[in-house]
């Protein structure tokens, strides 16, 4: 004998029967009260923030999250004797490529006199703000000076360069690591050498303009000029060169015209959702369709969002960028509970009251939409509190609000329209116009014009008898007939089975994205200056630091030979260009003490003594003008006498692609590890990497308490093994299936991925709820008529509210932005899922389950187990069995 629904369900069941009694006495007020607190929380977006900056991005677990604040503490960044390499947070800069326009090389007169002319114009750009401001006022500054793009000073010798006689060898042109670079010549791209490793062209060359960060005022100031330089970059025009420019603020930049744009393709999406549900719940019966219900569902959804969102800039939340698609999503999954409710509705007696229908139907789905909104809330709560990106816990926390306040809307103002369109029904009224309707025989309807025909159609009374719901048509009947029999059964675990052999499949194809140039919208400059990168720019491309973060004595030999030898281990790796590019303030510091030319200096001291080793450091080596750029690079304890932290520069080698960059950045990563010191390499670009890093551990926990949570709530609601089963079976089958096909459309495992499959969590177990609730719910005890009523009431809606999930995000297709193009695509897959599990695997699963469960005792004994021991021994249900249960869901 099947388990019964336990006492929560019984009791929940109960008062939402209740619920259904007063909202029908008391509709106008349930209309009223959701209307008075959207429009008193629409006031709180007047106190919109938005936060688009790149530390909404930063894990708190990785490497920039945990020693940002360390380090800046430890190497504070000096603008008077700056660096660029040396800065352990973002810089404000204004950059340019400069191409020549024929594709020649770049060290010619001809192209070198208009990149020193472009250069001296990019100086001469002014602002005006209580004051005039150049560059020169704005920069950073090193020796008084601002910090010089010296691949220029080559402008002196480009005759010598052209015929040959001045020589310069790639990447760096002198070998003495104690004098500074004379050219960087690193700016060149798309560099080609001979033998010799002397450059014989070059493509492309970078400038780059830095400028002073240090408080509040210089950045408002730099961030004007880099608007400035942007605007006027654009207006330039040269014969021999063309110029792509990019800023510090143009991720910013096009998270907010992602943003701009996204606001139209909402009341798009809204129009298509509206048209759809018109479509829908709009059946030839204009007496008896509703469709206000489906139109004011996607009001409702709107008036959730507008609510959530004003709530959350009252308490001093931040919209991030990702926040974005909040609205499209809690427009599609918002939905769902209203074609559950239109589905229940539908199916009740058309003899019976307004009241007894609102009771039957709040009592047979409200406990199915709160299950879903439990879990769909849920796992955006979990997301909350496990996450560790501050991006993705405020939309997190947007969603989880805004779905909040869609479940408490669609009991109340919902449950009120239903209360109004019942009335319009008793009146006679047309469902969407509210005017009279007189009722038409078949034989009347047929003497009226073709117009009246259409659109005053109401079903003859003499036929409802045999008639079904308008949403259930003979095929859908036939098609849920043939669930019953043994062959489909079959049919439908062989299909389960290869969809999840293909979704494991894919599984093993995914592969890890990692690309350091985020949101980058087509066509845009910064699109053209990324692109042109990395065309040019694939090798020694970044600067990363090695930092040593334990107190060491590093007089004592032992622990200078373990620098030396983790250093030597580092330029090893193919990450790393060798040493040659290398900056270890250790090895200038002992190639100084030991230059014969100067060792005389130094005889008094002994150089493994502590005091004496940090006093040559101090007072003799750092003072010389080639190594005061080392100052920065080691921290002295409060009382100057102790070294607590030092650090080292690493050149990369080639790096094509960030996942090619991230593969290689981990594996050096793990020999550090296996160095006897305790170190990081740290870059602030590599904030993505961390995230990276994180998904795993973020999506294996998140996905693991989700289910415990979702568990819990099913246990509860749901005292059914068989309920519950098939709804994790379906949580943990959904998942895999979207991991496993994203990998057949190119979606790689990046941030935004990761963040759409938790959603996908949480929305896979709507469908399964709906139908565990209608097959659990039923008193039938034969699993096929229970499996006819689950999917009979629940089928139709299930397939709507996929639809209408994916209507309400397909406009973002036309966003210019890949992150956004995958979102689209893997809720499309999700919704593709749900559709497959909610109509054929989940009531076929629970059907076999039940029939198992009510054979288990005669084949105790049975020692074949064939596909008949399986299944019940009739070929299919019989008709009349599929048309008790049909008679259930009809309007009698």
């Amino acid at each position: 004998m099947p388990i019964k629904a336990g006492l929560a369900y019984k009791f929940l069941s109960k008062k939402f029967e209740n619920h259904g009694r007063i909202v029908n006495r008391n509709a106008p007020w349930f209309l009223a009260f959701p209307i008075f607190i959207t429009l008193l929380l629409t006031t709180g977006i007047q106190r919109l923030k938005i936060n688009f900056s790149d530390d909404t991005l930063i894990s708190e677990i990785g490497i920039i999250g945990k020693y940002k604040s360390l380090l800046t503490e430890l190497f504070p960044t000096d603008y008077s004797e700056f660096y660029p390499e040396k800065s352990v947070e973002p810089l404000y800069y204004g950059t340019v490529i400069v191409e020549p326009k024929d594709k020649g090389s770049v060290l010619r007169s001809s192209v070198f006199q208009e990149i020193t002319k472009l250069d001296k114009i990019i100086r001469e750009f002014t602002i005006t703000d209580e004051g005039r401001w150049k560059y020169e006022d704005l920069c950073a500054k090193n020796k008084k000076r601002c910090w010089r793009n010296k691949i220029l000073l080559l402008q002196k010798h480009m005759a010598q360069i052209e015929n040959g006689t001045f020589p310069l060898k790639y990447p760096r042109n002198d070998s003495d690591d104690i004098k500074e670079e004379e050219y960087n010549l690193v700016s060149l791209g798309g560099v080609a050498v001979n033998n010799k490793s002397e450059i014989i062209s070059a493509r492309a060359l970078r400038l780059v303009y830095i400028l002073n960060s240090r408080d509040k005022t210089r950045k408002r100031l730099s961030r004007k000029w880099q608007k400035n330089f942007i605007d006027n970059i654009e207006k330039l025009n040269f014969s021999d060169i063309n110029v792509v420019k990019d800023h510090s603020f143009s991720y910013e930049e096009s998270k907010t015209d992602i943003l701009l744009l996204s606001r139209k393709y909402v009341l798009y999406s809204m129009l298509l959702m509206v048209l759809f549900v018109i479509g829908t719940c709009l059946s030839p019966d204009f007496l008896r369709s509703k469709p206000w219900i489906g139109i004011l569902s996607t009001v409702v959804t709107g008036m959730s969002v507008i609510s959530g969102i004003g709530l959350l800039m009252y308490l001093g939340i931040a919209i991030t960028v990702t926040t974005v698609i909040v609205p499209f999503l809690v427009l599609g999954i918002g939905m769902d509970d209203t074609f559950i409710m239109l589905s229940a509705w539908m199916k009740a007696e058309k003899t019976k009251s307004v009241e007894d229908k609102m009771a039957e139907m709040f009592s047979e789905t409200g406990v199915s939409i709160t299950i879903t909104s439990l879990t769909n809330i849920t796992s955006f709560v979990v997301g909350i509190i496990f996450n560790s990106v501050p991006e993705f816990r405020e939309f997190c926390l947007f969603m989880a609000t805004c779905l909040t306040f869609d479940y408490i809307y669609q009991i109340t103002f919902i449950g009120a329209c239903f209360v109004y369109c019942g009335k319009a029904e008793e009146k006679n009224l047309h469902s969407l116009l509210f005017l009279p309707l007189k009722k038409f025989s078949s034989t009347v309807a047929g003497r009226k014009s073709l117009l009246k025909n259409i659109f005053c159609y109401v079903q003859a009374e003499s036929t409802d008898k045999n008639s079904r719901c308008w949403l259930i048509s003979n095929t859908w009947e036939n098609f849920i007939q043939s669930l019953t029999t043994n062959v489909a059964k079959l049919f439908v675990i062989i299909l389960y089975l290869l969809y999840l052999g293909f979704a494991i499949w894919g599984i093993t194809k995914l592969s890890f994205e990692a690309d350091l140039n985020l949101n980058v919208i087509g066509d845009t400059y910064r699109d053209r200056y990324y692109r042109l990168q990395k065309q040019y720019y694939y090798q020694y491309q970044h600067r990363l630091q090695f930092i040593i973060l334990e107190k060491l004595d590093y007089a004592d030999p032992l622990v200078q030979q373990k620098v030396e030898k983790t250093m030597q281990t580092l330029e090893s790796d193919p990450l790393i260009g060798g040493s040659l590019m290398t900056e270890s303030w250790l090895r200038s510091y002992l190639r100084f003490v030991s230059d014969k030319r100067i060792s005389l200096l130094f005889s008094s001291y002994n150089l493994t003594n502590t005091d004496d080793f940090i006093f040559v450091l101090k007072n003799f080596f750092l003072r010389i003008p080639e190594a005061k750029r080392f100052k920065n690079d080691i921290s002295f304890d409060s009382n100057n006498r102790d070294i607590v932290a030092s650090r080292f520069f690493l050149q990369t080698n080639v790096t094509r692609d960030g996942k090619h960059f991230y593969s290689q950045l981990v594996k050096m990563k793990r020999k550090l590890d296996e160095t006897p010191l305790t170190g990081i390499i740290y870059n602030w670009n590599f904030f993505y990497f961390d995230l990276v890093d994180i998904i795993p551990v973020t999506a294996s926990q998140t996905f693991s308490v989700v289910l415990a949570a979702i568990f819990v709530v099913c246990v509860i609601l749901l005292p059914s093994y068989v309920s519950i089963l098939c709804v994790l079976l379906d949580i943990v089958s959904a998942g895999i299936g979207v991991l496993g096909y994203m990998s057949y459309c190119n979606i790689n495992v990046n941030f935004n991925s990761i963040t759409v499959f938790i959603i996908v969590i949480g929305f896979s177990v709507d469908n399964a709820a709906h139908v565990s609730c209608a097959y659990v719910s039923s008193n039938d005890t034969d699993p096929n008529r229970r499996l006819v009523r689950a999917v009979s009431l629940t089928g139709i809606p299930v397939i709507q509210g996929c639809t209408t999930t994916v209507l309400a995000l397909i406009m973002n297709i036309f966003l210019p932005s890949p992150e956004s193009h995958d979102a689209v695509i893997i809720i499309s897959i999700s919704c593709a899922i749900a559709i497959l599990h909610g109509v054929l695997f989940i009531p076929v699963i629970m059907t076999l389950l039940s029939s198992i469960g009510r054979n288990s005792c005669k084949r105790q004994n049975r020692e074949d187990e064939n596909v008949n021991d399986i299944f019940p021994k009739q070929k299919s249900a019989p008709r009349g069995v599929v048309n008790l249960a049909m008679k259930e869901i009809d309007d009698n």
